[in-house]
């Protein structure tokens, strides 16, 4: 299958992610990410402020926050979070 995007889940992510318990919260997360491919830009997903040109995808409790770059048609997930008051502090 062709996707119109590529997805980099960065180093830091990519163990956020899998220190993600339950199971299922892991493999919904995971399934949403992949969807990123065809669509990066899914309802309520831009960010604004200090974090504008980022997004982020909700998933239960659990925020992804990512960077789409159109040029290379590239989605880079920065950061997997647990919804919180810190959630969107110290974003890279």
């Amino acid at each position: 299958m062709e996707y119109l995007y590529q997805l980099d889940i960065k180093g830091k992510a990519k163990r956020e992610l899998k220190a993600i318990l339950p199971d299922h919260i892991r493999k919904e997360l995971t399934v949403a990410l992949l969807e990123l491919r065809n669509d990066p830009y899914p309802a309520n997903s831009e960010l604004d402020r200090e974090l504008f040109g980022r997004y982020r995808l909700k998933i239960n409790e659990w925020r992804a926050i990512y960077k789409v770059n159109e040029q290379d048609k590239v989605v880079t997930v920065l950061t997997i979070r647990r919804r919180n008051r810190a959630t969107y502090l110290n974003v890279p």
